[in-house]
Parts: structure tokens; sequence; C-alpha cells
């Protein structure tokens, strides 16, 4: 309780050196007034007051850090730090709160998170108990190793520190109630469990746990200090990750069952959701571009193989690069994330394309082949049916030269016997027709004819070079296939719609999911 004059309990030491030097020097002015002249008096009383004063105050501070020190002295005799508060008796009840200074990072391969903080503890000692000038007794961490204080440990941490520059950072107070603050700065590296289904649609929820490494729930219970709501405190300059938010935080006690017993323990988990920006610009934009290029062959004439051939099998490597990229960020985990189903779905529009074109040119070539086979057999038709007239044409004039060599036999004869006596078939080889290329031994009388050769412009059998093969088709170029194929026709249709539905249904699907639904 303050004495008059006071404001706080904690000035009690001071307030009695001020009433002390206040009324000293009442009765010093008294004196002086008496016995000596006025200017003398406020020289000498001025002086005089100083002095008196700085001596009553240096000696109360020192009278102070007597008491504080016989204070210390009497709480550690018989005090015995290896036993905890209560021991024997009741359950010594920790109660605990953390102020995160920092948050990350995250790290998804390893599955595990840093985080920075101030970790307070708070018990009640009934040996510390303390009478004195001061309420509260601002210690260093020297007195820490002199009285019990709770083994807390971190449950699923991997690597913890204690900073201890420059000098240990820890926070030490002893109330006159006995109660004990006990504040630490820590580094925690911890594990976080992730499932990467949802990825990078995800969020996570990372625990942390800590209890007593030794004591049994029956010995020391952990409790919340400022209750599950505000007994964690994250401010918004430690909110904010690289790739996750940190949206929020839940608060909880278990009781753990080992084989040693059960234990108190204290959850916290901090609930993250993963920024979708960096995999947007990095890996879906150039996903759906890649998909929309492949598509650009159904526009390319299906004449230019090369250029579809070369477009689509392009296409399928860049989309491979990407997968590959992709992944390398991620844990392997056994399972498909919703990347992997996008980039699955990515890679088949890419093969489709490319299947398509196939589809294109076999089924041209099919029909191209079918259209030749068509025109060679009414090519023979037509050949045919010319070689059929042209035969019965030269029977014909072959009978009728027959027949006119005959008659001019029979007036050779008529003649011969009339106007002279030369041989009848000396007329017969002008009359005859003229003689082919092989020569033909006249059945009558033995008489070979005379061969006589005729020159003839022969065609060059080398046919030339077809133009499709010139220009790189697969299939000539017939008129009955020129223009669009109705493959492509239809694929120009289908796939976009197919591609933009896809999307629709995807997007929605995982953009309508609560990232923490999941955290239990």
């Amino acid at each position: 309780m303050p004495l008059p004059g006071c404001l706080h309990p904690d000035q009690n030491q001071e307030c009695l050196i001020i009433k002390t030097i206040r009324s000293n020097y009442v009765l010093l002015n008294i004196t002086l007034n008496i016995s000596f002249p006025l200017t003398l008096r406020r020289t000498f009383g001025i002086s005089l007051f100083y002095s008196y004063s700085l001596g009553i105050v240096q000696g109360g501070g020192k009278v102070y850090s007597d008491n504080i020190t016989r204070i210390l002295d009497r709480l550690l005799d018989g005090y015995d730090n290896r036993l905890r508060p209560g021991s024997g008796g009741g359950i010594t009840e920790v109660k605990t709160d953390i102020f995160v200074t920092s948050f990350g990072p995250v790290s998804d391969v390893e599955m595990e998170y840093t985080m920075d903080m101030f970790f307070r503890q708070m018990w009640v000692d009934e040996r510390l108990k303390f009478e004195g000038p001061t309420e509260i007794l601002r210690l260093n961490n020297k007195m820490v190793d002199k009285i019990w204080t709770p083994d807390t440990f971190f449950r699923n941490s991997k690597k913890s520190i204690s900073h201890n520059m420059t000098t240990p950072n820890k926070l030490f107070r002893i109330m006159q109630n006995g109660t004990v603050l006990y504040t630490m700065r820590l580094t925690i590296n911890a594990e976080c469990p992730m499932s990467l289904m949802n990825f990078p649609m995800d969020g996570h929820a990372c625990p942390l746990r800590f209890g007593s490494f030794a004591y049994t729930s029956s010995e020391i219970k952990f409790t919340w200090r400022k209750g599950l709501r505000a007994s964690v405190e994250c401010p918004k300059e430690s909110m904010s990750l690289l790739q996750y938010d940190l949206v929020g935080q839940t608060l909880s006690s278990e009781i753990m069952k080992l084989n040693t017993g059960h234990y108190s323990v204290q959850v916290v988990h901090f609930l993250l959701q993963r920024k979708l920006g960096y995999y947007l610009i990095q890996t879906y934009i150039p996903l759906i571009m890649i998909v929309v290029l492949s598509q650009v062959s159904f526009w390319i004439n299906k004449e230019s193989v090369p250029a579809r051939t070369v477009a689509g099998i392009t296409t399928v490597l860049t989309m491979t690069t990407l997968s590959i990229s992709a992944r390398q960020s991620l844990p392997k985990v056994s399972y498909a994330t919703a990347m992997d189903w996008f980039i699955a779905v990515c890679f088949a529009f890419v093969a489709s394309a490319l299947v398509e074109f196939a589809a294109v040119n076999y089924f041209a070539t099919l029909q191209a082949n079918h259209l030749k086979k068509q025109k060679a057999r009414q090519d023979r038709l037509e050949v045919l049916a010319a070689g059929k007239n042209k035969l019965h044409t030269d029977v014909f004039i072959t009978q009728i030269k027959k027949m006119v060599i005959f008659a001019l036999f029979l007036l050779s004869v008529s003649d011969h016997d009339v106007h002279t006596s030369s041989p009848p078939f000396l007329f017969l080889p002008t009359l005859l027709p003229p003689p082919s290329h092989q020569s033909d031994s006249s059945p009558q009388g033995g008489l070979k004819r005379r061969n006589h050769s005729v020159s003839y412009s022969e065609p060059d059998d080398t046919p030339p070079l077809p133009v499709f093969f010139q220009q790189g088709s697969a299939f000539p170029q017939i008129p009955q296939l020129a223009g669009t194929s109705p493959i492509d026709v239809y694929a120009r249709v289908l796939f976009p719609l197919t591609f933009a539905l896809f999307n629709l249904v995807y997007w929605y699907i995982y953009l309508a999911k609560d990232p923490l639904e999941m955290v239990g």
C-alpha cells in the first residue's frame, strides 16, 4: 500500500527520503532565522541543505540496495531448486503466452517452418514470497539458475536456439506473492506436416507443441495465460511471407498419453494460405499459352507437313520441360497434386494436336491412294476401249488392202496377156503396203521384202518428279483433296471449347474450396 503522498507502493522508500529531507529543511530554516542575518542565512542555509540532502539520498540508496540483497539472500536461504513448487502436494500450474516477432521461412521440400518469438512462462512458488520496499524484484538471467524453472521443451521442434547476444536474452521477475515471470527469446525450427493434394491452392496448419519433459499432468499443468484468443500474438509485420499468408492461429490444450504417463501439452496451429501469384506466372499461364499455340496448327495447310510436325513436337517438348521444372520446388510425394492434374491435361491437349494432324495426314493419304487407284483403273478401261477400236479398224483396213491387191493382180494378169510378156508379180511390191520394221519372207516364190527403216521420235519414258514430293506433301495435289480437312474443321472448334470448359471446371473446383477446410 503506498504511503501518503506517494502514487505507487514502489515509491515508498523514495517518499520516506523526501519527507525526511523536507522536515529537516524546515527545522534548519527556523534555526537560521533566529541566529543569522538574511543574506548570510540564505547562503549558509542553501549549501547546508544540499549537503545534508545529498547525504540522506545516498544513504537511502545504499539502504535500498542492502534491503534487496537481504531479501534475495533470505529467499535463497534453504531454497532447493531441485524441487518443484508444491512438491508432494498440489499441481503446479504454468501459464504461458507467446509473442511472435517473425515467422518464416516455410519449406515445402523439408516440410518445416522457422519462427522467432518471446516465450513467457508464469507460475507461483510459495517459497519465493517476500516483504520489502518493492513489489517486484527485477533480476537478470543469473538468478534463473538458482531457482526452480519448468523443464519445458518443444515436442515437434527440429532445432531450437536460445539467443545469447550480447547476454542471454532472458527476463526474470519475482512478485511479492511468489509469482515468477520467466521470458526467453527463442528461434524454433519445427516440423509442419503438409498435404499437397491441392497444391498450389492449398493451406496448412503448422503446429507448435510444447510441454513438460519429465513432469506428468498430475504434477504440472500448462494453461494459456490470456485465454485461447489472446495468448499468442502475431503482429502484422510478421504475418506476410514470400509464398504464404499467415491468416491466423488456433490454440488448444491436450493431454498426451505416453508409456511414462500422461503429459500436459499446449498446441498452437499457425494457419498458412499459399499465394497463387508466383505459380500463375511461372507455370499456369505458360502452360495455357503452349496449349493455345499447339491448336494454331489446325489452321495451317494440311499439305505443310514439316511445319505442322515441327510445331507439334516443339510444344510437346516445351510442355515436358515445364512440368519437370514445376516439380523441383516440391517434395517427391507419391500422389498427384492439383498442378500435376493441370499439367497432365495440358500435355494431353498438346499431344492430341499432334495426333490430330497424324490422323489428317493418314486419311488424306488413304483418300489420295484411293483416287489414284480409281484414276488408274479408269485409264486402263479407256486404253482397253481404244485398243479394241483400233483392232477392228486394222482388220478392216487389212481386208481392204487384200481386196485391192487381188483386184490389181487380176488387172495385171489381163494386161500382161494383152500388152507385155513381163512377169505379173513385178507389180506387186509397189502395190503392197509399206513394210513393217520386221522383214517378212514372201510365201510365194521365196522373195524377201526389203526392210524400210522408219525413224520415230520416241518420248522419254522417265516421268518428272511429282509436284507433291517437290512441295514436301505426303499426298499428291489432287483437286478432290484440295481444301481443309473435315477433321481440322471439327478440331478448330472442339479443342478450344473443350480446353476452356476444362479450365472453368478446374478453377471453380479448387478456388471454391477453403484451403484450410482439412485442418483439424
